[in-house]
């Protein structure tokens, strides 16, 4: 704690219980983004493109995670305590140097979304962090078994790109991998002048411990450097369903934790309904 302000290290310590021991304390300072309103075509879109981040402060401890977040620096620290069993879903962002990590937690009956940006440089340390929280819960679910076989050769006739992120960066270490489903982007039937893409490219993958759904950021354009994942783990995951649409088919998935639910919506082109079941 010694290289934090006085007031963040007081309230984070105030919030942990006896015995409880820090494994890492992470910050991380403010940055511009390209703020919510950079699409709206008012004179403030084009002159105020760009939002500040908050100042945050992760400590991952024993038992938890508890974030200090200043909204303005100097401010009065907010923490927020997420423990493995609230946890419904994770989100895990990389766009360039531009990344965020996100879980959707359960508190009092509502579901809450924890965000935090960062420079990409550091991902290593909030990768830690991600992938403990991710074990803890499969622990808690009594999903960790010993698996021979992770299969990882059911990843090699994807693209490049999703074959090396999903094995390298986005499994753990003792993940199986059991399915797996590749989607190219999605476009519109237009012709190319008003064309558009409906969907980026995507891979959903089915192992002993999650629904990864791994897709490319929505750019508009073939390219993409950016890879956004989203994790459920299996012991969430109340409902599954295939829906056939008008414009494709839908895989639509229920997280579920205490009463508290999720909505989560995946499109398909039409052919796919034998690999998605």
């Amino acid at each position: 704690f010694d290289e934090l302000e006085p007031a963040v290290e007081r309230a984070i310590v105030e919030r942990m219980e006896k015995g409880e021991s820090i494994r890492q304390i992470i910050v991380a300072p403010r940055q511009r983004l390209l703020g919510a309103h950079r699409k709206s075509r008012g004179w403030r879109g084009i002159l105020l493109p760009w939002e500040w981040t908050p100042d945050w402060v992760l400590a991952w401890t024993s038992e938890r995670v508890l974030v200090a977040t200043l909204d303005r620096p100097r401010a009065t620290p907010v923490v927020t305590s997420t423990s493995a069993a609230d946890i419904l879903s994770f989100e895990w962002g990389s766009i360039l140097l531009h990344a965020w990590v996100e879980w959707t937690w359960v508190n009092q009956g509502q579901a809450k979304q924890t965000r935090i940006y960062f420079n990409a440089v550091g991902e290593t340390l909030f990768k830690r962090v991600l992938d403990g929280l991710r074990h803890d819960v499969a622990v808690q679910s009594e999903l960790v078994t010993v698996q021979p076989d992770r299969h990882l050769e059911r990843l090699a006739a994807l693209p490049f790109k999703f074959m090396n992120i999903i094995t390298h960066d986005l499994l753990l270490p003792d993940e199986q991998v059991q399915a797996v489903v590749y989607r190219p982007a999605i476009w519109s039937n237009q012709r190319k002048l008003f064309r558009h893409q409906r969907a980026a490219a995507m891979t959903l993958v089915l192992s002993n411990y999650h629904i990864l759904i791994a897709e490319e950021d929505l750019t508009g354009t073939q390219n993409s450097y950016g890879l956004i994942t989203r994790f459920y783990p299996r012991s969430r995951v109340s409902h599954a369903a295939l829906e056939h649409g008008q414009d494709g088919l839908w895989l639509n998935l229920t997280p579920e934790l205490n009463s508290v639910r999720q909505e989560v919506h995946v499109l398909f082109e039409f052919g796919s309904e034998e690999a998605i079941q």
